[in-house]
């Protein structure tokens, strides 16, 4: 079983430091040992003692107290029958799952519970892990996926300030991959305002502990997306993104593979000589570009000096820098997708 982006992510809105109030409370099964913490957002769940055989595989399902199947409030959450369950390769003999509070559908303070499934082709052994009261609250796919795109928007300011492609770019994320609601989209307007964000190394700790199956090749791709979605990968957005995934758990060795497969070892040199040309540094808004153009076009344009008597050869240097000038100005605007 491939586990992927899709697991269970959350933090508190607004950039709010996040706590987690563990309770670790123990429930014996035999051969099986379950603990959980909580925080405000939902329950991390965590299995020990048992010894799997290789490729064996570990489901969840959730339960009420007669005994039923609950339904799942999101596709990501659910089995081909819309019913909640969460599942991991094993590896070891412990695993770990977070699941947020509006996951699962049912009635306030019902006896929650949790089981799993340990199956290794035709065998299957089923145990009840987790007895807990269900916390019923309204499901968002932006409060689940958001130290992701907390992430995905400091790397996108790690050159400069948001652009417009994006925030188009996570909006359709939210909007045609997840099917996010209007309130959903405004949650994540209001995410990505100006703020107060927490630390970098405050979110990837939240990120691992919320998604215990952290897959780094996708979070990888989600985030080669978000610093190409300007049109294009700058030195500033690919040293953010090494920093992060080194967070996140990379060995050095892959990430500088990965990062060398994708030709971001030494990202877009021409567009550092360029802003160089310009008197820029880092990613200029689309005014702040136009701005630079204008200012250097002023002092170099040799209109400037007609009426001074300048030798050929320095009309000829001021000619050939105003060139310069337009070029760097041309390749910015396109590279940056400005009109």
């Amino acid at each position: 079983m491939a586990i992927n982006l899709l697991v269970p992510l959350a933090v508190a809105l607004g950039g709010a430091v996040w706590r987690a109030f563990r309770t670790d409370q123990s429930f014996p099964s035999a051969g099986l040992q379950g603990r959980y913490s909580q925080d405000d957002v939902g329950l991390r769940l965590s299995l020990t003692g048992f010894r799997p055989q290789a490729n064996a595989i570990l489901q969840i399902h959730a339960r009420n107290s007669n005994g039923g199947f609950l339904k799942a409030a999101h596709r990501i959450f659910a089995d081909n029958d819309g019913d909640f369950s969460l599942g991991s390769d094993l590896e070891g003999d412990s695993c770990h799952f977070y699941v947020p509070h509006g996951a699962i559908l049912g009635a306030e303070g019902d006896s929650l519970i949790i089981s799993a499934r340990i199956a290794n082709g035709s065998a299957a052994v089923t145990e009840d892990i987790f007895h807990v009261e269900l916390i019923k609250r309204p499901f968002s796919i932006v409060r689940y996926l958001e130290p992701l795109l907390m992430l995905g928007k400091i790397l996108a300011q790690s050159d400069g300030p948001l652009v417009r492609e994006e925030v188009r770019y996570l909006r359709e994320l939210i909007r045609d991959k997840f099917g996010g609601s209007e309130t959903e989209l405004e949650e994540l307007r209001l995410l990505l305002k100006p703020a107060q964000d927490m630390a970098t190394s405050d979110v990837a700790e939240v990120l691992r502990y919320r998604m215990p199956h952290l897959d780094l090749d996708e979070v990888a791709k989600f985030f080669i997306n978000v610093a190409a979605a300007d049109a294009l990968v700058n030195p500033a957005e690919a040293n953010c993104m090494k920093d992060m995934l080194r967070l996140l758990g990379a060995r050095e060795v892959d990430l500088h593979e990965f990062i060398s497969s994708l030709g971001l070892s030494n990202p877009a040199p021409e567009l550092e000589a360029c802003l160089t040309v310009l008197s820029l540094t880092g990613k200029p808004t689309q005014e702040e570009l136009l701005k630079a153009w204008r200012r250097a076009v002023r002092d170099f344009h040799p209109d400037r000096y007609q009426s001074r008597d300048l030798p050929d050869a320095v009309k000829s240097v001021l000619a050939q820098r105003t060139l310069e000038i337009n070029s760097a100005y041309e390749t910015l605007a396109k590279a940056y997708g400005y009109k």
